[in-house]
């Protein structure tokens, strides 16, 4: 049989064994104590020695300080080490009626039989207990206190600014009076004199994103990601209109607009000009703006109304309409490379090398295969993970895509073991989301691609939306009712039931990582543990 620490084995029973320290030899007279731990089996015995051990120390801790008060020793003044170590002369000093006693109440302490020894240890905690709680409130109420002056003060230096922003507003209008008059006599005494009088001075109106702050206010949705959106999109616009003021803006300069974004030249792999897409993402914010002008009577007429972007290239045509799900042997491509295997360091990913970062690019193409999100949901996930029942899910109720968008996944047992749970909790006590990067978290696309292209994975047809055609088949293939495979995969169903239930039941959600399997074993993934 396994050894067990502080045990022995005598007829197929455990037992307790520890030496008496030597300080309590003389009094207990034993130098060991002895205990069965009523079982023969190992794992139970083990299990069984922490408590007992525990218990066996208490008490020979409560009997040093019934030894120590007896012989009138001031604890509170005692060391941690004197309080551990009763000297031999002190212990020699006691009765032989007080070495009875004090034998007794140790062995009756560790088979529980003097409950009475520890209600003034318990008392004694239940005022202490009480202690903290006045304490507790007494703090509540010095806050409470401050809190209170400190509003006082706010009232007052509130009611102070209110002054006098009146008085300033009283002042403004006073001079602005006061200017008037000034120029109109002015004019007066010019034409008096047979001058001509003075053009009054121009004041330039403002430019027409002058108004944006207020339109952050009005739309409050648009996040940070969004509003560098925006800013792209209004830095183009002014580099052809430049500060003109916002009613002054006409069709003709939006169509320009247009015109630009569409002939505009760029340096990336594969394009020499911008694709349709940002075309309408760009050209949305600016229509998105002037219609917002309309409605806050900034403007009368949207100059936006009628531009449309350029028209679908037959090469977008045919790249949107091809895109397809990852076969099993892409995906043992990708998920064997050097990200998965090792690589040469954090700039060489796609380079095979010695060195493996668990960090975001490498969750990054897990979670994509194992969700089926899209990019820019991925890239909001929150690190906290929700629990439906007994399972576990990612939170993806920020979605907006669609109104089916907002969901709860199931998280996969496979992602379990190859340590999904370490990488959230060191995600969250660093305050991060679930999969935020240095360079991909702005963009996970272009990263994602890029990487494919380097190891090999070229058809125009593969691309980071990819995973989602393959998780859109891997729920498929795990004969799931329609309705719940549109509920985790965040699309809108056609049946009239589909709107009905769209919360996750945990029974949906056990059925969900009990069915669906991922087209690829990634038992490789897993890390090692040594022991």
């Amino acid at each position: 049989m396994p050894r067990i620490p502080y045990t022995t084995l005598r007829r197929q029973t455990y037992f307790l064994k520890v030496r008496t320290p030597a300080d309590l030899l003389p009094l207990l007279r034993r130098r060991h104590h002895v205990e069965s731990l009523k079982t023969a089996n190992p794992r139970e015995a083990r299990d069984a020695v922490p408590p007992a051990l525990a218990r066996l120390r208490r008490a020979w801790h409560d009997l040093r300080m019934d030894i120590l008060a007896a012989l009138g020793k001031r604890l509170d003044s005692m060391s941690l080490d004197e309080l551990q170590t009763i000297p031999l002369e002190d212990l020699a000093a006691l009765s032989s009626e007080d070495r009875t006693r004090f034998a007794a109440t140790f062995d009756a302490r560790l088979q529980g039989k003097v409950e009475a020894v520890y209600a003034q240890e318990r008392q004694g905690e239940t005022l202490r207990v009480h202690a903290r709680e006045l304490k507790d409130v007494m703090a509540a109420l010095e806050r409470q206190e401050v809190l209170a002056k400190t509003l006082n003060v706010a009232v007052q230096n509130g009611a102070a600014l209110k002054k006098g922003f009146e008085l300033w507003l009283a002042s403004r209008d006073l001079l602005a009076a006061q200017a008037e008059t000034a120029v109109a006599v002015g004019r007066e005494l010019r034409t008096a004199m047979g001058g001509q009088p003075d053009e009054a001075p121009a004041i330039p109106a403002p430019s027409w994103d002058s108004h944006w702050a207020r339109f952050l206010a009005d739309r409050p949705g648009i996040g940070e990601g969004a509003q560098v959106s925006y800013q792209q999109a209004f830095r183009e616009l002014a580099a052809l209109i430049g500060t003109k003021p916002i009613g002054a803006v006409t069709k003709a300069d939006i169509t320009r607009f247009a015109q630009h974004l569409r002939d505009k030249p760029i340096n990336r792999t594969g394009r020499s000009h911008m694709s349709l897409a940002s075309i309408k993402k760009l050209l949305g914010h600016v229509k998105t703006y002037f219609k917002w002008a309309v409605g806050v009577d900034l403007i009368t007429t949207d100059p936006t109304d009628g531009v449309q972007p350029r028209a679908e290239t037959r090469e977008e045509r045919m790249a949107k309409t091809a895109r397809r799900g990852f076969r099993p042997d892409e995906l043992k491509t990708i998920f064997n490379s050097p990200l998965f295997t090792g690589c040469q360091s954090m700039r060489r990913r796609s380079k095979p090398g010695a060195r493996l970062y668990r960090d975001e690019p490498y969750w990054f193409f897990l979670i994509a295969l194992a969700t089926g999100a899209r990019t820019e949901e991925i890239a909001a996930l929150p690190a906290e993970l929700v629990e439906c029942g007994t399972v576990r899910c990612f939170d993806f109720r920020h979605a907006t895509k669609t109104s089916a968008g907002p969901r709860l996944v199931p998280v996969l047992p496979e992602l379990w073991s190859i340590g999904l749970d370490d990488w959230t909790k060191a995600q969250q006590r660093r305050g991060r989301k679930m999969l935020e990067g240095p360079e991909a978290s702005a963009d996970w696309s272009k990263w994602l691609n890029r990487y494919l292209d380097d190891i090999g994975l070229t058809d125009p047809a593969l691309v980071a939306y990819s995973f989602r055609h393959s998780f859109r088949q891997a729920l498929r293939a795990a004969d799931l009712h329609p309705e719940l495979i549109n509920k985790v995969f965040g699309h809108e169903g056609d049946s009239v039931g589909a709107g009905y239930g769209r919360e996750l039941s945990e029974a949906e959600a056990k059925r969900v990582i009990e069915k669906v399997k991922l087209p690829i074993n990634l038992l490789h993934l897993r890390p090692y543990k040594r022991g």
